[in-house]
């Protein structure tokens, strides 16, 4: 019974069994088009204004597998010639590499930001609006009224109320503003469509400033990665799901953050049981600022072998993180896909 076990874990893992009902042990069909619908599939394909997918496969194929092998050889020169400093070599015959991961400086250690002289939040914030204007963004949800000082002041209260979790109660009390209007502002002004519009506007704001170009790559290329993080919910919502290895017995959610040049440019709450593989692509696609980037990277959870195609086909260089390589080159080995009329 153990062996039996052991082959049915290991096909779940190769590719070879599939669980219908799973997250991450789906078959690469279930993830396709009806037959039905791909017997149209020149429509389908010409609709999408997609020309990678529109050009012919095989000839595709054979320019990847040229650059494949340009870059293959070029990193392994570059390491071999000791020109690339981060691999370290290890073992008798210096048969094994590694790349080392260093902990980067937190911003209390660093210079630039030790200059900087502490400000009041609402300071800091009545700066931003002055720089990009975000508060316009939101629009009374009867799109008739005017916001007057006394409502902008309790607008920023209860923007920062939410950002921070203080809660309006108390928020109201320190900001020196009444309960009802702080309550009246969160109501009126505070949802999602105005939430999305002001970030954007701070996201291509900070776009326009000379430092963002400092960490693209060649002066050009803007990397972009994105990644989760889990919180505790207080109250039961749709997304939120049970996982022991953050909430214990209780729920939460995960924050799924797009971020390019260390600017957080689109999020969306997905559930805490559902595999982050499955939106990368809806996360950069539905991304509204004028940030757009060139290589995208994930850890191993925002990682699939259907990313790859995916990102490919809309321009994204898809380069996921891992931290063991040689397990991940094993497993895309015995990977096995099947083919539905491709």
């Amino acid at each position: 019974m153990a062996a039996l076990y052991r082959r049915v874990a290991g096909g779940l893992v190769s590719g070879d069994l599939f669980v219908s009902d799973s997250l991450s042990y789906k078959s690469f069909d279930e993830d396709l088009v009806e037959t039905k619908a791909w017997e149209n599939k020149e429509s389908l394909i010409g609709s999408m204004e997609l020309p990678k997918l529109e050009s012919n496969s095989g000839d595709l194929l054979d320019d990847l597998e040229k650059e494949f092998n340009e870059l293959y050889s070029r990193v392994n020169k570059r390491i071999l010639s000791g020109e690339n400093s981060y691999i370290k070599f290890s073992g008798k015959n210096n048969e094994k590499w590694t790349l080392p991961y260093t902990k980067p400086e937190g911003p209390s250690k660093i210079a630039f930001f030790k200059s900087l002289p502490p400000i009041e939040l609402n300071t800091l914030l009545n700066l931003v609006d002055k720089q990009c204007s975000f508060t316009s963004a939101f629009t009374h949800v009867l799109g008739r009224y005017v916001k007057s000082d006394q409502s902008m002041k309790s607008l920023l209260a209860a923007i920062t109320a939410c950002a921070t979790n203080i809660g309006l109660k108390k928020m109201a009390r320190n900001a020196n503003v009444s309960s009802e209007d702080i309550h009246q502002a969160y109501r009126n002004f505070i949802r999602l469509e105005t939430l999305k519009t002001a970030c954007d506007a701070v996201v291509d704001g900070i776009k326009n400033l000379p430092l963002f170009s400092n960490w693209n790559i060649d002066g050009e290329e803007i990397y972009s990665s994105s990644d989760g993080q889990n919180f505790r919910v207080s109250r039961e919502t749709c997304n939120a799901r049970y996982s022991s290895k953050y909430f214990g017995l209780e729920k939460g959610v995960v924050s799924y953050t797009l971020n390019a040049n260390y600017v957080p440019i689109n999020s969306r709450i997905i559930g805490a049981n559902e595999h982050e593989s499955q939106f990368v692509l809806d996360i950069l696609l539905d991304n509204t600022s004028e940030v757009r980037s060139n290589t995208h990277t994930t850890d191993s959870h925002g990682e699939n072998k259907i990313n790859f195609p995916l990102l490919f086909f809309f321009d994204y260089v898809f380069a996921p993180r891992y931290k063991n390589f040689s397990k991940e080159a094993k497993n895309i080995s015995s990977t096995s896909f099947s083919q539905k009329g491709l």
